[in-house]
């Protein structure tokens, strides 16, 4: 735990010594983030085969929905936050964000009521995965959405979406609680009882880079430097590609399904509460042996996933403020596997307390005329959700989860899993231009095996975790 405190200790020196976020100068354009760069460089070149960059909610709503009071509701978290009004331009290929003064959400409503049931049902499935992977116009706007499917008079989908290059997962969770606060005055005949956001998107973007230079930069790159992140994008694994392909293309994705046992589940949580970490620092740990068992090398960079919002001002900031932390893990045979763990630890308590200077930062400062989406080092991500980005809390209306089936990925392979409840769900998603299904079905069963020996034999040698053969079938995965 004294890594921990030492970590925490040196991020809230470096917070301290922050300047204080100010307003910048309106209209623009303004700079972009160098994440914010990258994504729009992903939009401008097609290299991912047209894939959306969404982040996208959807909820089964039973019970009297307002659709006027909704589209109300949805007009008002536009007028509130920036983002959400904000197009993008080049000038002699530097990229900008203005914000409209006026720009309402796109909001559609659909009547299938007069469908029988079942095709009613396939209807609303096609057109709310349709809505969360259509593409944006970030030129024109608007880059948020909100699309409401009518299934009965008292039964109803509701879609909300937003483009990744102005929200992530935590701004999801302000926009969708905005709209529920916003939407029950309305149909209360009360007034709201929200404050005024005090920052945008284009503030925090202009004080990060009035933050980050000069010593600070310096200071950050001195931990960064010596961690051995490339400035090349390089698969986590060969492809197993049958029959071979020339050019392998990401395009669009897949995801395979899975679930970790209940006991396997219990006996990882003790294991990480005995070991002084976390239940994402196991996980973690069984991840970087899955790919070195599937040919990585000793060394593996495995990108996470960070809020990377440390201060409590940006609690209500709608934007694109997360980063993919670079965790570098060494393999090294010899150790026992509660040796990786310590290991592992360390790495990620370090890292994420320097998670302020994003990936695109890092490698924008080590070769200044690499091309950010060539160049991107991460080309596998693990990540361990322990929120619930979906609930919309409306009045006399109850909601339930409706899955959207999308197979669009940002990385050629991630695992993701789901803390919800006690219970740890997940899906490895993958490029199957890259990675065909059957090799990923192979990988997540591997991966529940490790899962599994971790929580038999947690003193094993690493050399048995990383060697020994997986069962040849497995009931917990399955194929979307």
């Amino acid at each position: 735990m004294a890594s921990i405190w030492a970590a925490q200790r040196r991020r809230r020196q470096v917070e301290r010594d922050a300047p204080p976020i100010r307003s910048v100068e309106r209209p623009g354009p303004h700079p972009l983030s160098p994440t914010q760069r990258r994504l729009w460089r992903l939009e401008r070149s097609g290299v991912h085969g047209g894939l959306a960059y969404n982040v996208t909610m959807a909820r089964l709503l039973h019970g009297p929905l307002d659709a006027v009071a909704l589209r109300e509701a949805a007009n008002e978290v536009a007028r509130r936050h920036e983002a959400l009004r904000t197009v993008f331009s080049e000038d002699d290929g530097v990229p900008g964000q203005t914000v409209l003064t006026e720009c309402p959400p796109e909001f559609t409503v659909i009547n299938l009521r007069g469908i029988g049931p079942h095709d009613r049902q396939a209807a609303a499935q096609r057109m709310a995965d349709t809505q969360a992977t259509r593409p944006m116009d970030l030129t024109a706007g608007p880059p948020f959405r909100v699309q409401l499917l009518r299934l009965a008079e008292d039964e109803h989908v509701i879609v909300v979406c937003v483009h990744h290059i102005v929200a992530d997962g935590w701004s999801l969770q302000v926009i969708v609680g905005e709209m529920a606060a916003l939407y029950n005055a309305r149909v209360a005949g009360e007034p709201p009882a929200l404050p005024e956001p005090e920052f945008h998107l284009v503030d925090v973007v202009g004080w990060q880079q009035a933050w980050l230079r000069g010593p600070t930069l310096d200071r950050y790159l001195k931990f960064w430097r010596p961690r051995r992140v490339p400035v090349a994008a390089a698969l986590p694994l060969a492809p197993n590609l049958s029959p071979p392909r020339s050019e392998p293309s990401a395009g669009h994705g897949n995801r395979i399904h899975f679930q970790i046992p209940g006991p396997t589940a219990r006996v990882l949580r003790r294991l990480a509460d005995e070991a002084g970490t976390t239940l994402f620092g196991v996980l973690l740990a069984c991840y970087a042996l899955l790919l070195y068992r599937h040919g990585a090398a000793h060394e593996i960079v495995i990108g996470s996933p960070a809020a990377n919002r440390n201060r409590p001002e940006l609690s209500r900031v709608v934007g694109y403020l997360a980063h993919i932390v670079p965790l570098t893990v060494g393999i090294d045979l010899r150790d026992d596997f509660r040796s990786l763990l310590t290991r592992v630890h360390d790495t990620a308590t370090e890292s994420f307390a320097h998670q302020a200077l994003s990936v695109e930062q890092l490698v924008e400062s080590t070769d200044p005329a690499a091309d950010p989406v060539a160049s991107y080092p991460i080309t596998t991500l693990f990540a361990l959700h322990s929120f619930h980005r979906g609930d919309i809390r409306l009045t006399r209306l109850r909601d339930e989860p409706y899955h959207i089936v999308t197979k669009d990925t940002e990385f050629p392979l991630s695992f993701s899993v789901f803390d919800t409840n006690n219970a740890l769900t997940g899906y490895a998603g993958h490029h199957s231009g890259i990675y065909p299904p059957q090799q990923v079905a192979r990988l997540v069963d591997d991966f529940l095996a490790i899962l599994a020996l971790v929580t038999e034999h947690p003193n094993l040698p690493v050399r048995a975790f990383a060697e020994s053969a997986a069962a040849t079938t497995s009931h917990d995965a399955h194929y979307h």
